[in-house]
């Protein structure tokens, strides 16, 4: 029986699964500002649980009041008021607003799952247009294989070192970096929503990055050089609808062109 030793050296690695992979080095080039989506608030899961402990709390407060008298209601009333007067305005605007990630040089990044959405958005929207590559392909359960078939690094040379070395993958191996040379700023914005009680109108606050912004990052196909045509489809998709927030009113989009990786 082969030892284990024995075993590992006749490993391929992943070889086998990555020798016909197509490797597409590319830079998108944003063309409208591009708006940040990460939650300001630091501890989201803390403040959805308080959030629904003070519903709670609401609920049986009111049953409580029923048998209050006037004196206690107007009581409870003035400390209610009291304690919106002294809300932090400035903290609770920056709890609600959406912001940039950040890596540890603290430059604004992506994130690799971020273009991999996009992939899957515009893979959707394609696949209605009767003579795209998309819809010739027929590339059907796309989502599924977005995921687990098309990678993004940014820098794929780096993953592959990690794989040969058996060491753990460098975590900005993950992270694509937002080039610019502007100032972040802010794009406010309202939001409608239409519901049972009609409709609703709400103030959206958002990091903002200048158009002229770009990134650069590897996309690593496991479907082969078959799969080019219709991954360059959904990068020039990106024209009309591109990435990060708001994008149906074409912010975060972008053109995009190859670029050698020594550039």
């Amino acid at each position: 029986m082969a030892t284990a030793a024995e075993l590992n050296k006749r490993r391929t690695r992943g070889e086998r699964l990555r020798k016909d992979a197509l490797v597409m080095h590319v830079r998108l080039t944003f063309m409208n500002e591009l708006l940040g989506t990460a939650s300001g608030n630091e501890d989201i899961h803390g403040t959805y649980v308080a959030g629904k402990i003070k519903k709670k709390q609401k609920a049986s407060q009111k049953y409580i009041r029923e048998g209050l008298t006037d004196e206690q209601r107007d009581a409870l009333v003035n400390q209610e008021l009291e304690d919106i007067k002294n809300l932090n305005a400035e903290e609770e605007i920056t709890k609600g607003k959406t912001f940039f990630p950040r890596n540890d040089n603290g430059e604004p990044i992506l994130f690799d799952y971020q273009i991999r959405g996009f992939f899957k958005s515009a893979c959707g929207a394609c696949r209605q247009i009767p003579e795209s590559e998309t819809t010739a392909k027929k590339f059907t359960a796309y989502k599924g294989k977005i995921d687990t078939l098309i990678q993004v690094y940014s820098d794929v040379q780096k993953s592959k070192d990690a794989i040969t070395n058996g060491t753990v993958e460098d975590k900005t191996v993950r992270e694509i970096v937002i080039h610019t040379n502007k100032p972040i700023g802010d794009c406010q914005r309202p939001l409608r929503a239409s519901t049972p009680q009609g409709d609703r109108v709400a103030i959206s606050d958002s990091e903002s990055i200048a158009p002229g912004a770009w990134v650069e990052f590897d996309i690593v196909s496991l479907l082969g050089e078959g799969s080019r045509g219709m991954i360059e489809e959904w990068l020039d998709y990106g024209y009309d609808n591109g990435i990060g927030g708001w994008r149906n009113s074409c912010k975060g989009s972008f053109i995009w062109d190859y670029v050698d990786p020594e550039e």
